[in-house]
């Protein structure tokens, strides 16, 4: 008798024991947060909506692949004007000082920026309705971030300069445009999307891939006379999508491989010129690598000064 309230004892004990870990576990594990900023599309009506889809998507993705609470994703517009879910300057700056206010020392916070962009005197600018944001105050607002792991990712043109603004240990910055001066529009967000979309992809993988399809679509983009041929059903899609104005000729089912010899003139004359290449900082240089480099020929990161190491340890809705 004595042995089984004994045995009953060291049972219940266990299970409190249990629940108590548990609990503990529970409080302690991170939230994540997302912070998602479209940016003003100007006059251009496929601006307006392509920034209204990527938008969209961020946000479905989060929270359908990536296990992001609803209330914890804040989505500004740059197409509304008024209103508390305008992307304002002074909009952006409140939701920026909010995701400070609440992130603790175990969470996952994340921005992303969509829409336009430019550089001007070594400081870049995200376009909103009115006052522009500058990557300096960005990054002052978000200085004081606690979160465990903090990713910036700006799809913008003329981004590289974030990359140096927010860089910080144990940061992870991706930039659309790693080098000063590319002010084109980019396709790289578009890219990351779909390499996100499978889920459980590590940011590493994630930026390799968008990285390396971006730089094969403007590699299978040939212009003739007033239109496009594009090869590669992907890439067709994307461009129908992207630009629904301008006339298209499908190539190859199939994407071609660059050839870039200049004696075989078929291989890259009237090759659209590839106008961008992101790039990814996370070993608090300031300096965005890209996947060229280390050579003339695009490869996976890491890079050999260590860019992508803590990216390929972070995965989204995993703080």
């Amino acid at each position: 008798m004595n042995t089984d309230k004994h045995r009953c004892k060291t049972i219940v004990s266990y299970l409190c024991s249990s629940v108590f870990i548990c609990g503990l576990f529970q409080a302690c594990a991170g939230e994540c947060r997302a912070l998602i900023v479209s940016g003003d599309p100007g006059h251009e009506p496929n601006a307006a909506k392509r920034f209204t889809d990527w938008t969209d998507r961020w946000a479905a993705l989060l929270k359908d692949k990536y296990g992001f609470k609803a209330a914890n994703i804040r989505v500004l517009r740059g197409s509304t004007r008024e209103g508390p879910d305008a992307a304002t300057h002074e909009n952006v700056l409140a939701a920026m000082a909010g995701l400070v206010r609440d992130s603790k020392d175990g969470d996952q916070d994340l921005v992303v920026l969509l829409g336009h962009g430019y550089d001007a005197q070594n400081i870049g600018k995200f376009c909103l309705p009115g006052k522009d944001l500058s990557d300096v105050e960005a990054a002052r607002a978000l200085e004081k971030v606690r979160a465990k792991q903090f990713i910036l990712i700006n799809t913008a043109p003329a981004s590289a300069s974030w990359a140096k603004a927010f860089s910080m240990k144990d940061r992870v910055i991706i930039v659309a445009s790693a080098t000063e001066g590319l002010r084109s529009q980019t396709y790289f967000n578009e890219f990351l999307l779909r390499a996100l979309l499978p889920g459980n992809v590590n940011l590493l993988e994630a930026f390799n891939r968008a990285a390396l399809q971006t730089i094969r679509w403007y590699q299978n983009q040939f212009v003739e006379n007033e239109g496009t041929t594009v090869h590669g059903k992907e890439f067709q899609e994307i461009y129908k999508a992207m630009y629904p104005d301008r006339p298209m000729s499908a190539g190859s089912a199939e994407p071609q491989a660059a050839n870039n010899d200049m004696r075989d003139m078929t291989g890259w004359l009237g090759r659209r010129v590839l106008a961008e290449a992101a790039g990814l900082e996370d070993n608090g240089d300031g300096v965005p690598a890209t996947v060229y480099e280390d050579g003339k020929d695009p490869k996976p990161l890491p890079s050999k000064a260590g860019d992508g190491l803590l990216a390929r340890t972070i995965t989204l809705g995993k703080p």
